[in-house]
Protein backbone atom coordinates (compact mmCIF):
# COMPACT_ATOMS: atom_id res chain seq x y z
CA UNK A 1 0.00 0.00 0.00
CA UNK A 2 1.48 3.53 -1.51
CA UNK A 3 1.68 5.17 2.14
CA UNK A 4 3.03 8.59 0.59
CA UNK A 5 -0.39 10.77 -0.20
CA UNK A 6 -0.97 9.91 4.09
CA UNK A 7 2.23 11.31 4.81
CA UNK A 8 1.86 14.39 2.86
CA UNK A 9 -1.18 15.31 4.04
CA UNK A 10 0.17 14.44 7.35
CA UNK A 11 2.98 17.43 6.98
CA UNK A 12 0.10 19.57 5.42
CA UNK A 13 -1.53 19.26 8.76
CA UNK A 14 1.60 19.71 10.77
CA UNK A 15 3.24 22.96 9.19
CA UNK A 16 -0.79 24.18 9.63
CA UNK A 17 -0.71 23.76 13.58
CA UNK A 18 2.66 24.93 13.48
CA UNK A 19 1.94 28.21 11.63
CA UNK A 20 -1.57 28.51 14.05
CA UNK A 21 1.10 27.82 17.34
CA UNK A 22 3.67 30.52 15.44
CA UNK A 23 1.43 33.32 13.91
CA UNK A 24 5.06 35.37 13.61
CA UNK A 25 6.53 32.78 11.03
CA UNK A 26 3.56 34.15 8.81
CA UNK A 27 4.89 38.10 8.91
CA UNK A 28 8.41 37.19 8.99
CA UNK A 29 8.33 35.50 5.94
CA UNK A 30 5.81 38.45 4.61
CA UNK A 31 8.27 40.19 5.15
CA UNK A 32 11.23 38.77 3.31
CA UNK A 33 8.98 38.31 0.45
CA UNK A 34 8.76 42.02 0.37
CA UNK A 35 12.27 42.56 0.65
CA UNK A 36 12.75 39.87 -2.13
CA UNK A 37 10.39 41.46 -4.33
CA UNK A 38 12.06 45.12 -4.11
CA UNK A 39 14.90 43.10 -5.27
CA UNK A 40 13.26 41.78 -8.28
CA UNK A 41 14.74 43.95 -11.14
CA UNK A 42 18.13 44.61 -9.82
CA UNK A 43 18.53 40.98 -9.87
CA UNK A 44 17.37 40.26 -13.19
CA UNK A 45 19.87 43.21 -14.06
CA UNK A 46 22.70 41.66 -12.30
CA UNK A 47 22.39 38.18 -14.04
CA UNK A 48 21.76 39.62 -17.33
CA UNK A 49 25.87 41.06 -17.38
CA UNK A 50 26.98 37.09 -16.71
CA UNK A 51 26.74 34.05 -18.28
CA UNK A 52 26.01 30.60 -16.51
CA UNK A 53 28.31 28.60 -17.54
CA UNK A 54 27.72 24.63 -17.41
CA UNK A 55 28.01 22.69 -15.41
CA UNK A 56 28.44 25.80 -12.80
CA UNK A 57 25.15 26.76 -11.53
CA UNK A 58 23.57 29.74 -10.16
CA UNK A 59 21.72 29.83 -6.33
CA UNK A 60 20.70 32.38 -4.33
CA UNK A 61 19.71 31.93 -1.26
CA UNK A 62 17.07 33.84 0.65
CA UNK A 63 19.22 36.07 3.11
CA UNK A 64 21.00 36.93 -0.42
CA UNK A 65 18.28 37.64 -2.42
CA UNK A 66 17.12 40.09 0.45
CA UNK A 67 20.34 41.57 1.16
CA UNK A 68 23.85 41.98 -0.72
CA UNK A 69 22.27 39.90 -3.83
CA UNK A 70 25.45 37.95 -4.27
CA UNK A 71 24.90 34.76 -6.16
CA UNK A 72 26.60 30.96 -4.76
CA UNK A 73 28.54 29.69 -8.02
CA UNK A 74 27.74 25.33 -7.46
CA UNK A 75 29.39 22.61 -9.27
CA UNK A 76 27.65 19.25 -8.43
CA UNK A 77 25.44 21.15 -5.77
CA UNK A 78 28.74 22.19 -4.05
CA UNK A 79 29.51 25.36 -3.42
CA UNK A 80 32.87 26.93 -5.33
CA UNK A 81 32.37 30.34 -5.74
CA UNK A 82 30.16 33.80 -5.23
CA UNK A 83 29.77 36.21 -7.42
CA UNK A 84 29.05 39.41 -6.73
CA UNK A 85 27.80 42.50 -9.12
CA UNK A 86 28.95 45.80 -8.09
CA UNK A 87 28.45 48.84 -10.51
CA UNK A 88 31.16 48.31 -13.02
CA UNK A 89 32.03 44.53 -13.05
CA UNK A 90 31.15 41.48 -11.87
CA UNK A 91 33.46 39.92 -9.47
CA UNK A 92 34.37 36.76 -8.48
CA UNK A 93 35.91 35.21 -5.15
CA UNK A 94 36.84 31.22 -4.40
CA UNK A 95 38.16 32.08 -0.50
CA UNK A 96 36.14 30.74 1.42
CA UNK A 97 35.74 27.61 -0.30
CA UNK A 98 39.58 27.11 -1.68
CA UNK A 99 40.07 24.21 0.74
CA UNK A 100 37.09 22.61 0.15
CA UNK A 101 37.32 23.28 -3.73
CA UNK A 102 41.11 21.44 -3.30
CA UNK A 103 40.25 18.74 -1.67
CA UNK A 104 36.96 17.94 -3.39
CA UNK A 105 37.88 18.49 -7.33
CA UNK A 106 41.59 18.95 -7.24
CA UNK A 107 41.02 22.79 -7.92
CA UNK A 108 44.32 24.61 -7.10
CA UNK A 109 42.79 27.98 -8.43
CA UNK A 110 41.86 31.04 -6.16
CA UNK A 111 39.78 33.88 -6.39
CA UNK A 112 39.92 36.59 -4.55
CA UNK A 113 37.74 39.35 -5.83
CA UNK A 114 38.70 38.72 -9.54
CA UNK A 115 36.79 39.90 -12.80
CA UNK A 116 34.40 37.51 -14.29
CA UNK A 117 35.86 38.21 -17.58
CA UNK A 118 39.54 37.69 -16.40
CA UNK A 119 41.72 35.12 -17.69
CA UNK A 120 41.82 33.70 -13.63
CA UNK A 121 38.10 33.27 -13.82
CA UNK A 122 38.09 31.65 -17.22
CA UNK A 123 40.45 28.88 -16.07
CA UNK A 124 38.19 28.29 -13.36
CA UNK A 125 35.58 27.95 -15.44
CA UNK A 126 37.21 25.62 -17.83
CA UNK A 127 38.65 23.67 -14.55
CA UNK A 128 35.04 22.59 -13.69
CA UNK A 129 33.94 22.56 -17.61
CA UNK A 130 36.45 19.70 -18.01
CA UNK A 131 34.27 17.81 -15.53
CA UNK A 132 36.67 16.74 -12.78
CA UNK A 133 35.79 13.77 -10.73
CA UNK A 134 35.14 14.48 -6.77
CA UNK A 135 37.57 13.26 -5.02
CA UNK A 136 36.45 13.40 -1.99
CA UNK A 137 33.26 11.26 -1.58
CA UNK A 138 33.29 11.46 2.39
CA UNK A 139 30.98 12.61 4.18
CA UNK A 140 26.99 13.48 4.85
CA UNK A 141 26.98 16.90 3.04
CA UNK A 142 28.72 15.30 -0.13
CA UNK A 143 26.09 12.82 -0.82
CA UNK A 144 23.16 15.57 0.01
CA UNK A 145 25.45 18.25 -2.22
CA UNK A 146 25.12 15.59 -4.91
CA UNK A 147 21.73 14.34 -4.97
CA UNK A 148 20.31 17.57 -4.78
CA UNK A 149 22.30 18.30 -8.23
CA UNK A 150 20.97 15.29 -9.95
CA UNK A 151 17.36 15.96 -8.87
CA UNK A 152 17.96 19.67 -9.77
CA UNK A 153 19.14 18.72 -13.03
CA UNK A 154 16.48 16.28 -13.67
CA UNK A 155 13.59 18.79 -12.50
CA UNK A 156 15.14 21.29 -14.88
CA UNK A 157 14.61 19.33 -18.23
CA UNK A 158 12.02 21.61 -19.84
CA UNK A 159 10.32 18.32 -21.94
CA UNK A 160 8.88 15.81 -20.53
CA UNK A 161 10.12 13.30 -22.70
CA UNK A 162 13.04 11.30 -21.10
CA UNK A 163 12.47 13.30 -17.32
CA UNK A 164 11.45 10.97 -14.62
CA UNK A 165 9.38 13.56 -12.72
CA UNK A 166 6.68 15.26 -15.29
CA UNK A 167 4.98 18.60 -13.54
CA UNK A 168 7.92 19.87 -12.10
CA UNK A 169 10.79 22.52 -11.99
CA UNK A 170 13.04 23.71 -9.25
CA UNK A 171 12.10 27.06 -7.74
CA UNK A 172 13.79 30.24 -8.94
CA UNK A 173 14.64 33.78 -7.61
CA UNK A 174 13.11 35.83 -10.97
CA UNK A 175 13.67 32.82 -13.05
CA UNK A 176 17.72 33.35 -12.78
CA UNK A 177 19.08 31.46 -9.79
CA UNK A 178 18.14 28.49 -7.88
CA UNK A 179 16.56 29.14 -5.04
Amino acid sequence: MNTFPNECLNIVSEVRQLLTENPEWIDRYADYAEAIEANLDNIISMKKRFNEWSPLYLYMNLSKAKGDMSFSLRYLGQEVATLKAGSEQIKISTQRFDDKNLRDFNCEIQLSDTDWRSAAATKLRRHFSASPKRTNLSGKRNEEHRIENTLLAEFSKNRSKNKRLSNIQPMKIAGVAKF
